[in-house]
């Protein structure tokens, strides 16, 4: 994991990543359904390449997955694959966290809130 410089690319021509949600809701999933998913967008509204160098979701029960190239050319989009198998939480409300690590300057980690709420 590496975070770059702030002065090499603290220009306003920088590579920016722009995420499509700000937090991301299963809402009510039945324990014994099969896996849901949902997928947000990420986009580089800058003018270098941006790199996801990391996307991790903690929990059991959650994945996340970037899809595509983790280099991201200036005013291109990738998505990224949030799954959820509700099999595997327990009953009740679950929350956690997607950390989405990148080359952008300003915002080297940004973190979106997943929810779900198991019934049974």
């Amino acid at each position: 994991l590496a975070i770059d410089s702030r002065e090499e690319n603290a220009n306003n021509c920088a590579q920016m990543i722009v995420l499509s949600e700000n937090f991301i809701k299963f809402g009510a999933v039945k324990c014994a359904y099969a896996k849901h998913a949902r997928k947000i967008e990420v986009t580089n509204s800058g003018d270098k390449p941006l790199v996801i160098r990391k996307v991790e979701l903690s929990g059991d029960g959650f994945t996340a997955n970037l899809e595509g190239d983790a280099t991201i050319a200036p005013r291109a989009k990738r998505t990224i694959k949030v799954e959820l198998n509700p099999a595997q939480l327990p009953y009740g409300a679950v929350v956690e966290r997607l950390r989405i690590v990148s080359n952008d300057p300003k915002m080297p980690v940004l973190t979106i809130r997943v929810s779900a709420i198991v019934e049974g």
